[in-house]
């Protein structure tokens, strides 16, 4: 059993795989550049801009490695109520990354649960 790296939830997360699309989803920035082979940086920040899950407005929080860690946990275990696959996944992310099949659906539903505290969208 491993334990992810910020590379690899970065990587899970931000690196093509959350659907710009989605209309909830605003902004996505960081002030940082990926290095050469080796990913993000180990303190890597994402501001994050989406649709308030309630009212009328933006909401804007920096995301970061743990905040993906502690998502995850919350889904795996149940805690946030999500699809099969997408449980399936967060535990994949939390104990073998290596082996994980994160697609857009899956990180953006890690992604809402570190944004919102759960899956609204």
């Amino acid at each position: 059993m491993n334990q992810p790296t910020p590379q690899q939830t970065e990587d899970a997360i931000f690196s093509g795989c959350i659907p710009r699309e989605y209309l909830w989803w605003k902004n996505f920035h960081r002030d940082w550049e990926y290095s050469d082979g080796t990913g993000a940086p180990d303190d890597w920040v994402w501001i994050v801009t989406a649709d308030h899950s309630t009212l009328d407005t933006l909401v804007s929080c920096e995301i970061r490695h743990a905040d993906i860690i502690e998502a995850a946990r919350e889904i795996a275990s149940g805690q946030v109520e999500a699809a099969r696959c997408v449980r399936e996944q967060a535990r994949a992310l939390l104990h073998t990354p290596e082996d994980t099949d994160i697609d857009s659906i899956v990180a953006d539903d890690i992604l809402q649960v570190a944004v919102y505290g759960r899956i609204v969208f």
